[in-house]
């Protein structure tokens, strides 16, 4: 019984008999802790190489000096269709 004890495989079952629920808990959370801290490690990652890539000129992802430039290009668009139209 002892050997057991020491396994921690009894201590498991007698803390939910003996009412002492953090025992039952700190597994769970020290996983869950691992788990926020490899998130937030990869999105550290993840928005550093997102930055890299707006960054250039020839990358996929669009910059805001690239939005910009789209919105000018709509909003003289619409000009030329208002003069257009006739309404």
């Amino acid at each position: 019984m002892a050997r057991l004890r020491d396994s921690g495989r009894l201590s498991r079952s007698t803390a939910a008999l003996s009412g002492n629920p953090t025992r039952l808990l700190q597994p769970e959370t020290v996983s869950l802790y691992g788990f926020a801290v490899f998130g937030y490690i990869t999105a550290s990652f993840a928005s550093f190489f997102l930055g890299q890539e707006a960054g250039a000129k020839d990358g996929e992802v669009a910059a805001a000096s690239d939005l910009a430039a789209l919105r000018q290009e709509i909003a003289l668009l619409r000009e030329d269709l208002e003069r257009t139209e006739p309404r």
